[in-house]
């Protein structure tokens, strides 16, 4: 009898969903990286609005300090 057909294939299912765990977190991971790096760069633009501005787009007192703090920051070089 050959040990393949004897093996239980639960462990291949196992295998694949610790496999498909990885590769999840590090596409989360890959997605949070370029999502700051997006933030920093859309920011110093946003940091050449006037509060006014910020304020009828609908940003709340902090985000637009947080924005403010952009301020004179030169862009990214790359995303």
């Amino acid at each position: 009898m050959s040990t393949l057909v004897s093996r239980p294939t639960g462990w291949l299912r196992q295998e694949l969903h610790a496999l498909g765990n990885v590769l999840s977190r590090g596409l989360e991971r890959f997605v949070e990286v370029r999502q700051a790096n997006v933030n920093a760069y859309v920011q110093v633009y946003l940091a050449r609005l006037s509060e006014a501005e910020l304020a009828e787009l609908g940003y709340s007192g902090p985000e637009i300090k947080k924005i403010k703090e952009s301020e004179g920051k030169e862009l990214p070089y790359h995303l």
